[in-house]
């Protein structure tokens, strides 16, 4: 008898089932990108499309898109002295993902009353929008 094993890829800091990587839009996440640094700067940074564009596609298929997006305000909204110290680049963005992710669980609003699609309770808001704990999914 044979038996097959799958194994399934578990999503940055959050224990669930990575999204869908063909639902992701990687101009949409270098253009958050590029908005984020103009807000900050009042200027257009140099982003390499294939370096940078492979590490938000990387990021954005383990915690989802809207999450990623949502964490790159976070890590230009951050006080973190590493980061002020930084070039404020996609790569320093990649490297200090697990921190944003951390810092994020700290500040995250529990909330049992909005449930996920995968029936779980307790979601968490990062901005305006709410995630399940349990999937990382978009919470409704």
């Amino acid at each position: 008898m044979e038996v097959s094993v799958t194994k399934t890829r578990r999503g940055l800091g959050s224990g669930s089932l990575e999204p869908n990587p063909q639902s992701l839009d990687l101009k949409d996440l270098i253009k958050t990108f590029i908005l984020a640094f103009e807000d900050k700067f009042g200027t257009k940074p140099v982003i390499y499309r294939g370096k940078d564009g492979m590490l938000l596609k990387k990021l954005a298929a383990q915690v989802g898109q809207e999450r990623t997006k949502a964490l790159i305000h976070r890590f230009f909204d951050s006080d973190d002295e590493f980061v002020r110290n930084s070039s404020y680049t996609v790569g320093v963005f990649a490297s200090v993902i697990n921190k944003l992710l951390i810092d994020e669980y700290k500040s995250v609003k529990v909330k049992d009353l909005k449930r996920c699609l995968c029936g779980k309770p307790g979601t968490m808001q990062l901005g305006r929008q709410w995630y399940c704990h349990k999937c990382s999914e978009n919470a409704i």
